[in-house]
């Protein structure tokens, strides 16, 4: 499960990114709403960022105020799985990584979300993205590139 402080969305959004007790400057704040509410057609707050796939928290955050100022409860208790799971999602997107690796994303969320956090993926690879992605669930591995399969510890196969 993701790891998240009682505080706003966007507080876990950027959470280890700046100093906690400091503001956040306009330059972190545009770097959490794209990693919140971007896709490909665009930022919902305007501005062109390209093709890069977001984390779709404007699902249950519709509003700029929302995702600055919405709470999410302590350890997320006000969110369910999946838009948990978009928030640390967003939170990784938001580091700019050029590794990321992702343990059972999808792992109990429903269709709709694992679509999304799929599509997130999908598009991070094609950023150019290295991209580790640990599953059990064929239907989360059938876009990667390559497959390691492990039985007992040791590697069984690789395609």
């Amino acid at each position: 499960d993701a790891f998240l402080i009682d505080g706003s969305i966007a507080e876990n959004i950027c959470y280890g990114t700046v100093d906690q007790q400091k503001e956040m400057d306009e330059a972190l704040v545009k770097d959490v709403m794209d990693a919140a509410a971007c896709d490909w057609r665009g930022c919902m707050w305007g501005g062109d960022h390209g093709e890069q796939e977001a984390a779709h928290v404007t699902e249950f955050a519709p509003s700029r105020e929302a995702v600055l100022q919405g709470r999410v409860g302590a350890g997320g208790s006000q969110l369910s799985g999946g838009q948990r799971q978009r928030v640390a999602l967003a939170r990784a997107l938001c580091r700019k990584p050029s590794v990321l690796i992702l343990d059972e994303p999808t792992t109990a969320l429903d269709d709709t979300s694992t679509a999304h956090i799929l599509e997130a993926v999908r598009s991070l690879r094609d950023q150019g993205v290295t991209v580790l992605l640990i599953s059990h669930d064929a239907k989360t591995l059938k876009d990667v590139d390559h497959t390691i399969s492990l039985h007992d510890g040791t590697i069984e196969q690789v395609k």
